[in-house]
C-alpha cells in the first residue's frame, strides 16, 4: 500500500525519543463535512500502516486554527 494516499502533506518528526507523524490538511472547501471525510479516511489509513510499520510514532492531524475552533470542536467531529 502506497502510504501518501493523497495527503496534502505527512512530516515525520522525532524529539527526545518520542516519535510522530504529522498529516496536514488546509480545508478550504466549502462543504467542510464532505472535506472532512477524506482525511478521516486518510487518518484511519495511516493509523493503521503506522500501526504496523511504526507502532512507537504517533499520529496527528494538523488542522487550521479556525477550523479547529468551529468544526473541530463539534459533537460530530469529536
Amino acid at each position: 500500500m502506497y502510504v501518501d494516499l493523497g495527503a496534502e502533506k505527512l512530516v515525520g518528526a522525532e524529539k527526545d525519543g518520542k516519535k510522530i507523524a504529522v498529516e496536514v490538511k488546509s480545508f478550504i472547501q466549502k462543504l467542510i463535512t464532505y472535506e472532512f471525510h477524506t482525511p478521516l479516511s486518510q487518518y484511519l489509513n495511516y493509523r493503521f500502516i503506522l500501526n504496523q510499520k511504526d507502532p512507537e510514532r504517533i499520529l496527528y492531524l494538523a488542522v487550521p486554527e479556525d477550523t479547529y475552533k468551529t468544526f473541530f470542536r463539534l459533537l460530530f467531529t469529536q
